[in-house]
């Protein structure tokens, strides 16, 4: 054993390997959490705006209007790569389930460049008849 000369240069590729693979995990974690929180955001006050535009101009909600005001929040918000939007819209509830994909910074390798991050909302306002708010 006095006589055992080794390297510890694979140590420190290895440790150097794993350092720079934790640091991308945690870089990658971040840039999707913030991603989605961002589409939350985006998503509960463009429902939120839609639903209310709806409701002011009838008095309840109606899908077609609740769609078109979507569209223009994204349109005007300039929320980009939507890929995916589920809405139910009933008389005085809105419900919505919305995806994004978000682009890696990766273009370069060969690794997949986009992920799906999805957020969903929901709004219900008062029923003007009775004063009560709809229970979900």
């Amino acid at each position: 054993m006095k006589t055992d000369r080794g390297s510890i240069s694979p140590f420190g590729i290895g440790l150097a390997s794993i350092s720079v693979a934790t640091a991308l995990v945690v870089y990658l974690s971040g840039m999707m959490l913030i991603a989605q929180h961002r589409l939350q955001g985006d998503s509960d006050l463009a429902l939120l705006q839609a639903h209310q535009h709806s409701v002011q101009e009838l008095e309840y909600a109606e899908y077609s209007l609740v769609q078109t005001q979507l569209q223009r929040y994204f349109q005007a918000n300039n929320v980009q790569g939507l890929s995916f939007i589920d809405l139910e819209v009933e008389e005085f509830e809105s419900r919505m389930r919305l995806c994004s994909n978000l682009t890696l910074p990766f273009s370069a390798i060969s690794l997949p460049t986009s992920i799906a991050v999805c957020a969903e909302s929901a709004v219900a306002s008062f029923d003007p008849r009775d004063g009560l708010r709809v229970q979900s």
